[in-house]
């Protein structure tokens, strides 16, 4: 029987078909019914790695990654030898050892008396598509999380006043001596770090009053160096290269300093025995061909904040959660658990991205973009009030909508 495409005979039809597989932008590659390789296009020999010489003769087997179960193969020859196409994705391991994603479908061929004697897989690569997907997925779910956070610390906040306000009412109707009174000192001292805690949770959930300021972070940062050497010590080399022509950011000073402090503390943890601490200012111009490796990132200009230390890196199954509050791979008692939480909140918040790249015994360095201020409109000046303040009797309304606030929050104001 003649084959038609496009009206031409069997040999234009044979070529045009061989010129459509040989120039696919998927993978193709064709086997023999027991799975030995016959023939891969360019295309394979471009996402793999292996050569067409180097694939012919083997088998599929050699891109296996070691991430799919001996089940889904069982699933796989058992669907493709009873003649039916069988479709998924795989994890395969390219020639050089990166792992590719690939949507496979694998379709049984068959001669003129309907027996099985080739199969055809076609692969298209979305590692790419799931990666951006996965950064899409990682931030709704930080985004769920900061939430949740914020809504807890809200209320976690109104039982520490709660205690610590009666708390400081009862010492201060305890006589010095009275045996009282270092109990409730310990009760004002644990209340007091219960609430440290609580405005990094605050701040991860993005809900931290700011104090928002025009800042120079080359000239914040020459500050806040004075102090790292005594956080980090005598055995770790601190480094500062300031970027030329900076320019300025809005935000909250304070802020900006407790993400130095975090990532100076843990890189002092990552780095037991000593090492390098390298903190570096830019300005960078982050166009579309990074947009597309960072989905959630708008272009424009930033201002990059880049802290990279000479420690122990972090596991790969560790760095997709340690943003996450309460997260931590220290011993216990070594760590909360919300440094780095606290850093991605103040990230946020100042309407910046961070992302950290690290291998285990190779360091790690966390990037910080924040958004450059186009124009330089000067800092932001207090409020000034238009009229005095009253000095008779007046009347104070107070707003409170936790109870056992209300009568702490009426003796403070009648004192």
């Amino acid at each position: 029987m003649q084959l038609l495409l496009g009206g031409g005979n069997a040999e234009d039809t044979v070529r045009k078909l061989w010129q459509a597989i040989e120039q696919s932008a998927d993978m193709v590659l064709i086997t023999d019914c027991a799975g030995v390789i016959e023939y891969v296009n360019p295309a394979f020999e471009i996402l793999t790695g292996y050569s067409r010489e180097e694939a012919i003769g083997e088998t599929p087997r050699l891109l296996k990654s070691g991430q799919q179960t001996p089940e889904l193969y069982q699933e796989l020859w058992a669907t493709i030898l009873s003649g039916n196409v069988f479709r998924g994705v795989l994890a395969n391991r390219k020639k050089s050892g990166e792992i590719f994603y690939a949507e496979k479908s694998i379709t049984p061929v068959r001669d003129g008396e309907g027996k099985i004697t080739h199969f055809i897989s076609n692969d298209r690569d979305i590692t790419e598509r799931r990666r951006l997907e996965a950064q899409l997925q990682q931030a709704q779910k930080m985004d769920a999380v900061g939430k949740l956070a914020g809504g807890v610390a809200h209320d976690f906040n109104n039982l520490l006043m709660v205690i610590s306000s009666y708390a400081e009412l009862m010492q201060n109707s305890l006589a010095p001596e009275h045996p009282l009174r270092r109990n409730v000192q310990e009760i004002m001292t644990a209340s007091r770090r219960a609430a440290d805690l609580t405005r990094q949770l605050l701040a991860f959930s993005r809900k931290q009053m700011q104090s928002l300021q025009l800042l120079d972070l080359n000239w914040m940062i020459r500050d806040i160096n004075k102090m790292l050497p005594r956080l980090i010590g005598e055995d770790i080399e601190l480094v500062f290269a300031a970027g030329r022509d900076l320019g300025k950011v809005k935000a909250d000073p304070v802020q900006i300093e407790q993400i130095l402090m975090n990532l100076a503390a843990n890189a002092r943890d990552a780095m037991p025995h000593g090492g390098k601490l390298v903190i570096e200012t830019a300005t960078v111009q982050l166009d579309d061909a990074y947009m597309q490796r960072h989905s959630i990132v708008p272009p424009g200009e930033y201002i990059l904040l880049a802290v990279t230390d000479t420690g122990e890196g972090i596991a790969p199954e560790h760095i997709g959660h340690i943003f996450e509050p309460f997260y931590t791979t220290k011993e216990e008692g070594k760590g909360t658990g919300l440094g780095l939480a606290t850093v991605y909140g103040i990230v946020k918040q100042n309407g910046g991205f961070v992302w950290v790249y690290s291998e285990p015994g190779l360091g790690t360095t966390f990037k910080i973009y924040l958004p450059r201020v186009q124009r330089e409109t000067g800092q932001v000046q207090p409020l000034k009030l238009v009229e005095e303040s009253p000095q008779g009797c007046e009347t104070l309304l107070l707003v409170e909508d936790e109870a056992a606030v209300q009568p702490l929050a009426f003796v403070t104001c009648t004192v």
